[in-house]
């Protein structure tokens, strides 16, 4: 049975407590229920510690995704103007700046190509 983070940190301190309560009747038993408490307090304490570890590599991998983002969209900016720049330069209707204008279309075409690959393969 699959439980969320918050079920599983209830389930553990509700277990605590019920051992907690029951100690003596337990102890009749022979179950020492002071160990089992220690256990279950340090695996729940481990667990919301893990749990925040995980939540900060989480956040700092949304932080470096956004920037990852920016930094590429940056760069396609630069190279896209450098580009418009260098075949207006040349004459739009030269040959060279025909070559230049198939260097983005090609990039453009690989992208489309690997969007559309995913997509069948997601499928």
């Amino acid at each position: 049975m699959a439980l969320t983070k918050t079920q599983t940190i209830g389930f553990c301190e509700g277990v605590i407590e019920f051992l907690a309560k029951n100690r003596d009747a337990l102890a009749v038993k022979g179950v020492d229920a002071d160990n089992w408490i220690t256990e279950l307090q340090n695996r729940t304490t481990d667990t919301v510690k893990a749990e925040a570890a995980h939540n900060a590599l989480k956040a700092l991998l949304r932080d470096t995704t956004a920037a990852t983002q920016e930094a590429m969209n940056a760069a396609y900016r630069s190279a896209s103007f450098k580009l418009n720049g260098a075949m207006g330069a040349l004459g739009n209707d030269t040959e060279i700046a025909k070559q230049a204008a198939r260097l983005r279309s090609r990039i453009s075409r690989k992208a489309r190509k690997n969007a559309d690959d995913t997509v069948k393969d997601a499928a």
